[in-house]
């Protein structure tokens, strides 16, 4: 499957790609539950799975997995992305090498000068919450709508891309 954030990539892959299985990463676009029901119908069955916000109270996830028609995906522990941008806002995307990247942290009046992560990579860039998000041990309260799908992204605490050092802290 082809995970995607963007809608529009989403509605490309469907009529361009139609054998292709969409995740359809609804967590900062998508957080009421007609959107996303409308996205399901739009996407039919080549939405293989929505992943859901974790902003939501847990009655609403639970609600929600209930009623769409495909599996659900929540992020279970990792950091909570805020604002991504395609450009290269640390960087200059020309010299940056394929497969590294640039970690700093920023501050603004706006998030009272709480530091939050950024990361700078082949991607573009992206802003983090300054803490991370660990729900697994609230999944009993979801009850009978608990996601088919819980992520655990430990990126963060990575030496070296797609590593897990440091797992046991």
């Amino acid at each position: 499957a082809v995970r995607v954030q963007c809608h529009g990539a989403a509605w490309y892959l469907k009529q361009h790609f139609p054998k292709v299985n969409i995740h359809l990463i609804a967590e900062a676009a998508n957080c009421n539950l007609r959107a996303n029901q409308l996205w399901c119908s739009l996407l039919g069955s080549q939405l293989e799975r929505i992943v859901l916000s974790i902003q939501l109270p847990a009655r609403t996830i639970s609600s929600y997995v209930r009623e769409l028609p495909v599996d659900c995906e929540i992020l279970g522990l990792g950091q909570i992305q805020l604002f991504y941008s395609r450009r290269h806002l640390l960087t200059d995307s020309d010299a940056m090498a394929e497969g590294s990247w640039r970690e700093m942290v920023a501050a603004s009046d706006e998030s009272n000068n709480r530091p939050l992560p950024v990361i700078d990579n082949n991607h573009g860039t992206f802003i983090y919450l300054d803490k991370d998000q660990f729900i697994l041990h609230r999944l009993a309260e979801l009850g009978s709508g608990t996601p088919d799908f819980i992520r655990l992204d430990l990126r963060h605490l990575s030496l070296f891309p797609d590593s897990a050092a440091e797992i046991d802290r």
